[in-house]
């Protein structure tokens, strides 16, 4: 229900002094802490949010705060350098890591990856990079991207190489002791380098 407008000469609350309009505007003063009903945590509506209400919602502080779940952050954020020493969970930047390994540092890992079966119908380098197959007509790779490498390994003499294949000094000479292993290179995905064969590699 609306009263409409409430005028008064003064304000004062429950056991304090009476003070006008114009003292609490000039003096900052108060009338009293106004309370109200906390809403449930889970609450989205246009209810007025008690300090418990808000302290209840357990967001991360501006200082120094702790993530749960899966982080992201906007393009362009940037973060407080941590010290050349730190080694504990905080978020690195980019100068922190140019800091531990150079600004030219090459960082080299090792993968091991299954060697597949190449077969005359079957060479799709979307699968994989290591191949061994044997006295077979070696196909065109499908699927090849451009600067991918990878290595074939024969355990028998292959009879030919599809039509897309470069061979050293041009033409395709077939290894004569075995296991042999090339390695190869993708210049386009209709193009392919291969290596020179390393034989007899037991």
């Amino acid at each position: 229900m609306a009263f409409g407008t409430i005028k008064a000469d003064t304000i004062q609350s429950d056991g304090g002094t009476a003070k006008t309009v114009n003292d609490l505007v000039a003096s900052g003063g108060a009338i009293g802490a106004a309370t109200a009903t906390t809403a449930s945590t889970g609450d989205d509506s246009t209810k007025v949010a008690t300090t418990a209400f808000v302290k209840a919602q357990a967001y991360a502080t501006l200082a120094s705060p702790t993530f749960t779940g899966t982080v992201t952050l906007p393009t362009g954020t940037v973060g407080t350098t941590q010290a050349a020493t730190d080694n504990d969970t905080s978020i690195a930047t980019t100068a922190y890591v140019k800091s531990q390994l150079g600004a030219t540092a090459v960082v080299t890992a090792q993968r091991s990856m299954t060697e597949r079966t190449c077969t005359a119908s079957d060479f799709d380098l979307a699968t994989g990079n290591l191949w061994t197959c044997g006295a077979i007509a070696i196909p065109n790779p499908t699927n090849g991207v451009a600067g991918q490498v990878g290595v074939i390994r024969v355990t028998a003499a292959p009879t030919s190489f599809g039509n897309q294949w470069d061979h050293p000094g041009g033409s395709f000479t077939a290894p004569t002791s075995f296991p042999a292993i090339a390695p190869f290179f993708v210049t386009s995905s209709t193009q392919f380098l291969l290596g020179s064969w390393t034989e007899g590699v037991a």
